[in-house]
C-alpha cells in the first residue's frame, strides 16, 4: 500500500457515516442500525507544483493497481520534534486526544516520512524508525481506498490544484459521553449555537395530498408525530473538546440513539412554584401533558416531566395554568423555563470541517422523536 504523503489544504473536511434502517408507524419509529462503528471519508484538496503533482498522479496510478492507499489522518496530527533513528525508539504522545490504530505515520516532508508499526504505551508510543527527524510530527495511519480517483485542475505559474477522497477500510469506535442522563439518555447540556449563527428549526405534519386537478387539495395526516427538525452548529476549538465532541458524535451512531435537548429559550413564563406544582402564565402554553421541561433554577438546570395541567388564577387580569411536576423543583429563584425535546440526529452523515488555527466546526440536523 502507498502512503498520500501530501499535507493537505484547509478547511479539510471528515464524514462520519453511518447506516440506519427507520420503520416509522403513525405515532412512533423503530430505528436499527446496520452500520455501529462509522464509515470515515477524507477529502482532501492540495495546490502542488508540477513536479510534485506528477508525482502525485504516478502515486495514485500505483496504489489503485495495487491494493490501495495509506492514508494520513491529519485531524490528529502531533508535533513530536526530533526523532533518531533506531530500533523501539519511544515517542512521548499525548494519547487522550487521539485513536491510534496499529500504524502511524512520521511526517517531515512529502518527500521525507515513513509508515511504521507502533505499540501503545503511557503517553508514549515505541516503534522502529527507519530515519532521522529533526521536527516530526506523527498521526494515525489508516488503510483506505479513492474510488473517485484524483482530480486535477492545472494552474498557471506551474501550480496545480488537486482533490482526492478517500474512503477508510479501518477505523475506530472511539464512543464515549460525559454528558449527565435525564430517563435514561443523554441531556445536551452545551449549547451549540454560536455569535453569527442561528438555530434554525422547522415544525410541521407529514401530509399526504389527494387532488383530482379540478377541485380543491385534500390533505390527510401521515403520521400523527409532528416533525420538528433543528439545525444544530458547534464550533470547537480546543483539542480535548474536539475529541471528545468526537467521542460524543461516534456514540450517537448515526440516526440510532437518541438524547435531550432543549429549546434554551424563555418558552414559559413563571409565576410561582411549590411542591411539584409549577404555576406559569397561560399566554403561549401550546403543548397538551405530559412533555418535559428544562428548569434553570439558581442558575443551575433541573429537568422535570409535566404530568398534569390545569387553570390557575388570574394575575394582573393574566390567566395561568398550574404544572404538576413528576417531582419538586429545588432552589429559590427561576431564571428560565425551556421545552424539552428528546431527539436524534437527522442524517447518517456528519461532517467535521477542519481548519487550522481555526479549530472544527459541525454542522448536523436532529429530529424530535418518542422517547425511547
Amino acid at each position: 500500500m502507498r502512503i498520500w504523503p501530501f499535507k493537505p489544504r484547509t478547511p479539510m473536511v471528515e464524514s462520519l457515516q453511518w447506516a440506519t434502517d427507520i420503520i416509522f408507524t403513525k405515532t412512533s419509529e423503530q430505528r436499527i442500525g446496520l452500520r455501529l462503528q462509522p464509515r470515515r471519508v477524507f477529502n482532501f484538496s492540495h495546490t502542488l507544483s508540477d513536479e510534485v503533482a506528477n508525482y502525485s498522479r504516478v502515486l495514485t496510478r500505483n496504489a489503485q493497481g495495487d491494493s490501495g492507499f495509506l492514508v494520513p489522518d491529519w485531524t490528529q496530527t502531533q508535533s513530536v520534534g526530533a526523532i533518531s533513528a533506531g530500533s523501539g525508539v519511544v515517542i512521548p504522545v499525548d494519547l487522550s486526544t487521539v485513536d491510534f490504530g496499529t500504524q502511524a505515520l512520521i511526517w517531515e516532508s512529502e518527500s521525507r516520512n515513513e509508515a511504521v508499526t507502533i505499540t501503545l504505551g503511557a503517553g508514549n508510543v515505541t516503534a522502529d524508525v527507519a530515519n532521522t527527524y529533526a521536527n516530526a510530527q506523527i498521526m494515525p495511519l489508516w488503510p483506505g481506498s479513492s474510488p473517485e480517483g484524483l482530480n486535477m485542475s492545472r494552474l498557471g505559474a506551474g501550480n496545480n490544484n488537486l482533490a482526492m477522497g478517500f474512503i477508510l477500510s479501518e477505523s475506530s469506535d472511539i464512543s464515549a459521553s460525559t454528558y449527565p442522563q435525564y430517563r435514561g439518555h443523554d441531556v445536551l447540556t452545551d449549547c451549540p449555537v454560536l455569535g453569527g449563527s442561528t438555530f434554525d428549526e422547522t415544525t410541521a405534519f407529514s401530509l399526504s395530498g389527494f387532488d383530482n386537478v379540478v377541485g380543491n387539495n385534500v390533505y390527510l395526516r401521515a403520521r400523527d408525530l409532528i416533525n420538528q427538525v433543528q439545525q444544530m452548529r458547534w464550533h470547537v476549538f480546543e483539542r480535548a473538546s474536539i475529541y471528545a465532541l468526537r467521542q460524543w458524535l461516534h456514540s450517537r451512531k448515526g440516526r440510532l440513539k437518541a438524547f435531550w435537548l432543549s429549546s434554551r429559550a424563555r418558552d414559559l413564563e413563571p409565576v410561582s412554584f411549590s411542591g411539584t406544582t409549577l404555576t406559569v402564565f397561560n399566554d403561549v402554553l401550546t403543548r397538551p401533558a405530559p412533555f418535559d421541561v428544562e428548569v434553570v433554577i439558581d442558575g443551575a438546570s433541573e429537568y422535570r416531566q409535566v404530568t398534569a395541567a390545569a387553570s390557575g388564577a388570574t394575575i394582573d387580569s393574566r390567566a395561568t395554568v398550574d404544572l404538576t411536576l413528576d417531582s419538586a423543583l429545588t432552589g429559590t429563584e427561576i431564571d428560565r423555563i425551556s421545552m424539552f425535546y428528546c431527539v436524534r440526529f437527522d442524517s447518517d452523515r456528519v461532517d467535521l470541517e477542519h481548519a487550522a488555527a481555526a479549530g472544527v466546526v459541525v454542522q448536523v440536523p436532529v429530529r424530535e422523536v418518542p422517547v425511547p
